[in-house]
């Protein structure tokens, strides 16, 4: 009797911790690498590029190679940048993307990590824009702008400002 005593004392401990575990992650995303956040990405939002090419680029400039793959359009994309927290791909000779992980300003229960997908259109051209999409770590679209710090909102305006600076240097190359 004894050691029924002890075996359900034992079993109600590891429920009571299991479920704390299981509150705990269902409430909060985990943190994800942007290595993991360019793996996991649906390929409806990048169609040019297979998982494999995807696999293919972090593997050639891990290795310190051009990271240039065939994508399936059958032209070349290349990763042309990867840190801790971003990535930059010429996807075609029309089309950049950035993405970057942000910090929510504020946290909440389910948003620990905020996906940014800056897409440049028309790279090379005067009428070039950028478009920037916002998800969760779980690639579910945020729809408003999210309240990001000072420091994830001058990234932005950076990547912006690129465009703007193209522009100009489109301009002055035709004087």
């Amino acid at each position: 009797m004894r050691y029924l005593g002890v075996l359900l004392g034992l079993l109600c401990t590891l429920s009571i911790s299991g479920r704390e575990g299981e509150a705990t992650d269902s409430v909060a995303s985990p943190t994800l690498s942007i290595r993991e956040v360019f793996k996991q990405m649906p390929s409806s939002l990048l169609p040019t590029l297979s998982e494999n090419n995807r696999l293919d680029m972090i593997d050639f400039i891990d290795s310190k190679l051009k990271a240039e793959v065939d994508n399936l359009l059958g032209g070349k994309s290349e990763m042309t940048a990867l840190s801790d927290d971003s990535i930059s791909i010429r996807v075609s000779d029309a089309l950049q993307m950035s993405i970057l992980l942000l910090k929510p300003a504020q946290l909440t229960d389910s948003i620990s990590q905020i996906i940014c997908v800056a897409q440049t259109y028309g790279t090379d051209s005067i009428s070039s824009s950028t478009k920037f999409d916002y998800y969760t770590n779980k690639w579910v679209q945020i729809d408003a702008t999210p309240i990001l710090s000072d420091a994830d909102k001058k990234r932005i305006n950076t990547l912006d400002l690129q465009t703007i600076v193209n522009w100009n240097s489109v301009i002055l190359k035709k004087d």
